[in-house]
């Protein structure tokens, strides 16, 4: 089974120094054809071509660990005279390691193999070519012979809402992949749900296909979009039986090579590691170099990000990228254990926090792997003052949800922080927001199961839009904390 293979930019992914570095002269040609590369490089005499990239990157050390894998052979396809040399990347202040070299000729196209043994798979490796003469340079994987652990299928689950044209490139892309191709060996192990909270989408007549599945659904957020996502996944099971369960977002950019990997991992993983999510990295959709996080962890709300803010085009960022793991996975890409889904669905929050609850309650620490990631609109682009509202309420059912220490101190503390901020940024609408979140919650998780989710959506969104003088927040501000003050958990 191909384990990883050699990726290219296209026009989804971005700026080549995330796939490959060239020292001399070379050219990028494009094959125009489509599939999984188009383009190839074409290295001048004496240029060197090599993958010591984010994408490109062989973490021997992560696939031995998480997998029963523990030799691969490297395949590369080329033309021309030179030189192959496997690379181990050393760590900060080390020299890289030459672990093995072959030579290669001939002016015609040929695909060479050669094995890295077990003493060799160790480490982060990567593959330089050196060439003699013009070295053409189509493609590269690795791949192991070892018994494949496990039938893997994965049921992968798009919430949407009113998005139809950026569903229709992820759609399209998948349409394209290795999943939905009769002479191929993944056909039939994915099955796609798109679940439509507007209830508006035209199914389009290339989307009628086996294992495509469309279902209306009323605007219950994206917890209850994905929810009803993985219900049908339960129903039916005794037709596509599912073994993990992905979710994902429908803005997402994203290159299918991640669920090539994500399915590789999933059919070789260990015993101990069968239980784990795996979680795919968000890197800037305006930055594309930027990972803006690999996966996160909680601190009560004040969510760190594992691996914040790194240009994954330096290489400083590589050695230790896949060793540091987070608490959970956001949702534009977390795969789950279908055992774990079938016990637990998401709690309704609508917005905001649902992919923490959930991952937290988990409880494990999500796998991440290099090239298993998509591009996304962070953060910082979707604030308002009705997202202000799920922000507090949401982290407060969360915090409560997984028994956060000395619970009420830290609510208190993260409230009344958040008041002198406003205050003193004279952000009233955002003040008042908070306050209309500290009292649903205090309503308790009861009364969140029993709202119309879409009902009080409408409800927060009227008040955002209501004008309130600075006096009305101060009567609302000294009741509410009043009542937090005196109100026992």
């Amino acid at each position: 089974m191909i384990l990883q293979s050699f990726l290219f930019p296209d026009e989804v992914c971005g700026e080549s120094q995330l796939y490959y570095r060239v020292r001399g002269t070379y050219r990028e040609e494009d094959l125009a054809c489509k599939g999984k590369n188009r383009v190839r490089i074409v290295l001048a005499p004496g240029s060197v071509f090599s993958s010591d990239t984010y994408m490109n990157l062989m973490d021997a050390d992560s696939w031995r660990k998480y997998t029963k894998v523990e030799q691969a052979y490297l395949c590369v396809t080329v033309a021309g005279s030179g030189k192959l040399i496997l690379m181990e990347m050393g760590e900060e202040g080390e020299e890289d390691r030459k672990r093995k070299e072959w030579y290669f000729s001939g002016k015609e196209i040929k695909a060479y193999s050669w094995g890295i043994l077990e003493k060799d798979f160790r480490g982060m490796l990567y593959f330089r070519v050196e060439a003699e003469t013009e070295v053409v340079f189509y493609e590269a994987f690795y791949f192991s012979e070892d018994r494949v652990e496990r039938d893997i299928k994965i049921s992968l689950v798009i919430c949407t809402y009113k998005r139809e044209e950026q569903l229709a490139k992820n759609l399209e892309r998948l349409g394209e992949s290795d999943f939905f191709r009769e002479d191929f060996w993944q056909n039939k192990k994915l099955c796609i749900r798109v679940v439509d909270n507007s209830s508006e989408l035209k199914i389009k007549e290339e989307w009628k296909r086996e294992n495509w599945y469309f279902y209306s659904n009323r605007n219950t957020g994206g917890a209850g979009g994905f929810t009803r996502g993985i219900l049908e996944s339960q129903r039916d099971r005794d037709r596509f039986l599912s073994t993990h369960i992905l979710l994902m977002d429908d803005d997402i950019e994203f290159q299918t090579e991640a669920l090539y990997r994500l399915y590789a991992l999933l059919s070789f993983v260990r015993e101990e590691y069968l239980g784990e999510v795996i979680a795919g990295r968000m890197f800037c959709l305006d930055q594309r170099t930027v990972q803006y996080t690999a996966s996160d962890i909680w601190n009560g709300g004040m969510i760190q990000h594992v691996g914040a803010c790194q240009d994954m085009g330096k290489r400083e960022f590589l050695y230790r990228m896949n060793q540091e793991r987070g608490e959970y996975s956001g949702w534009w890409f977390a795969c789950f254990p279908m055992e774990y889904t079938v016990e637990n669905l998401p709690m309704p929050f609508f917005l905001h926090c649902d992919d923490v609850e959930y991952g937290l309650r988990h409880g494990g620490r999500p796998i991440v792997l290099n090239g298993i990631q998509v591009w996304h609109e962070t953060y910082y682009y979707r604030q308002s003052a009705v997202i202000h509202y799920y922000d507090v309420r949401n982290t407060a059912f969360t915090n409560a949800k997984i028994h956060y220490p000395r619970l009420k101190i830290h609510l208190i503390k993260c409230w009344f922080l958040g008041l002198l901020s406003n205050i003193k940024h004279r952000r009233w609408k955002q003040e008042y927001m908070k306050l209309l979140a500290i009292k649903d919650y205090w309503k308790g998780e009861e009364w969140l199961y029993r709202i119309d989710p879409e009902e009080n959506h409408w409800r927060i969104c009227r008040e955002a839009k209501r004008e309130i003088s600075f006096f009305r927040i101060l009567l609302e501000e000294a009741g509410v904390w009043i009542r937090v003050l005196c109100k026992k958990m």
